[in-house]
């Protein structure tokens, strides 16, 4: 697992050597929650090119919620988004040949 993107710090070389210029995951735009994830696509690249991730249990932030983000309508279109980009987040680890070997597996899984 990786750590929340909520008050993310990165070494700016090791977005700059593992992050390409153009995601796939965009994150949310407007009213659209059909991509979420864009963290996890992010820190998949940097930690898969041997970068090393790490969690400060100590630092504190305040993330403040809109009381919208907390209603039924929001959370289901919210992790529907997540879902959407579950695929992607998962196939960056392989090369393109291996992915019609773990795809199945994952579908089962999911």
């Amino acid at each position: 697992m990786f750590p929340p993107g909520a008050g993310i710090v990165i070494y700016k070389q090791a977005w700059l050597k593992s992050v390409p210029e153009r995601q796939k995951i965009t994150g949310v735009s407007g009213e659209s929650l059909s991509t979420k994830s864009e963290d996890i696509e992010m820190l998949s690249y940097i930690f898969y090119r041997g970068w090393e991730l790490c969690f400060n249990k100590d630092m504190n932030i305040d993330h403040k919620i809109p009381k919208f983000r907390l209603e039924r309508n929001y959370l289901i279109r919210f992790f529907y988004g997540v879902g959407l980009s579950r695929y992607h987040t998962r196939m960056i680890t392989y090369e393109p040949w291996q992915k019609s070997f773990v795809l199945p597996a994952y579908i089962i899984n999911d």
